[in-house]
């Protein structure tokens, strides 16, 4: 084969790779920016999975990222993952912090240990009144998981209900990214897709069109590990679960002035479980066995989520993220707010 030839075919090939990642841009994405986590992850469009609700934020955020050395700055102190962590100005804390009037120090787990969290000097010298363990429901087998039987829980925990202390602070309106975006690059990783197949998400048809804003509103989009992390969990796995966040429990309400709050982010796919016409998708999460147990001190937010689907509230969780929208996450505050000034006795 000539020289002119072979770069001939070179050409051809190239420009042919070009044109249909071109092409993928346009009729697949459609030229929409990408915004959500599971839209990049799975190569989705956000013209069909991206929603149409206005999104709201706290600027700057009023709940701070925090260190170990500042823990006497707050009251209450977070130690969460991405749902309380991303979007700092968005997230569930700032409604909470709003409406409670008590200051709110957030620790990411991924940095910082329960355990070394409440063993540190100016945690002990100065407790906060609250701790918050907030964790999404797929990662609990690696990050709460106790092999004792937990028969005995030694901490108190009967507490004084909080008064709140509004603030007169409002969120603001985000403003909506309508610029096109060409991106060539992005079409070549859904070209790669469409031949090696991505399965780190799934789609799931629904029941109903009314839970999202979203163009493709009667399909759920997922990540892959709210089933593959629950599929096969026993009865006795969800009982060492609630045992690892019982013993956290224990820890942190044994100085007799810290509460301890469990608050577990359902996944999309529980969240959404009663919607799902797949029933091999569906019923595979036990978190109404966590909220269950009268020892433990945790937010029912599944109790909060259902109350709210029946109110036709929509984008709870955004259609094209694992994560809660703003709404969401005034729901979530709500849900905190009112755990944290009614509920008193856990016996």
């Amino acid at each position: 084969m000539s020289y002119r030839r072979y770069s001939a075919i070179t050409l051809t090939i190239v420009f042919l790779i070009i044109f249909l990642s071109f092409l993928a841009e346009l009729f697949h994405f459609k030229l929409t920016p990408i915004t959500g986590d599971l839209t990049r992850i799975g190569m989705h469009s956000e013209f069909d999975f991206g929603g149409t609700k206005t999104e709201y934020f706290f600027r700057p955020a009023l709940s701070k990222m925090a260190e170990i050395d500042t823990i006497d700055d707050y009251d209450i102190i977070v130690i969460g993952d991405s749902f309380s962590t991303k979007n700092l100005d968005k997230a569930w804390h700032n409604f909470l912090q709003r409406d409670l009037g008590l200051s709110i120090g957030v620790f990411d787990i991924t940095k910082y240990n329960l355990e070394d969290i409440v063993k540190s000097e100016v945690y002990k010298n100065n407790p906060p009144k609250i701790l918050i363990y907030q964790s999404v429901e797929r990662n609990l087998p690696s990050r709460s998981y106790s092999q004792s039987p937990c028969l005995s829980i030694n901490g108190i925990t009967t507490f004084k209900p909080l008064k709140p202390s509004p603030l007169d602070i409002k969120p603001q309106p985000a403003l909506k990214n309508l610029d096109l975006s060409l991106q060539i690059d992005r079409g070549l990783r859904y070209l790669k897709k469409v031949l090696i197949p991505n399965k780190k998400t799934q789609i799931l048809d629904l029941s109903t069109d009314e839970l999202f804003t979203n163009n493709s509103s009667d399909r759920l989009l997922i990540f892959s590990e709210d089933i593959e992390n629950k599929r096969h969990l026993l009865l006795s796995d969800w009982k060492k679960i609630r045992c690892g966040l019982l013993e956290y429990q224990d820890l942190v309400q044994s100085n007799h002035k810290t509460r301890f709050v469990a608050l577990i982010a359902p996944d999309k796919l529980t969240a959404y479980s009663k919607f799902l016409k797949d029933y091999n998708a569906s019923n595979i999460s036990r978190y109404d066995f966590l909220t269950a147990d009268q020892r433990l001190n945790i937010v029912p937010l599944n109790l909060y989520f259902e109350e709210a689907h029946k109110k036709n509230q929509k984008d709870i969780y955004l259609p094209n993220d694992t994560h809660w929208s703003s709404s969401g996450n005034k729901l979530v505050g709500d849900a905190v707010l009112d755990y944290l000034t009614t509920n008193t006795e856990k016996n």
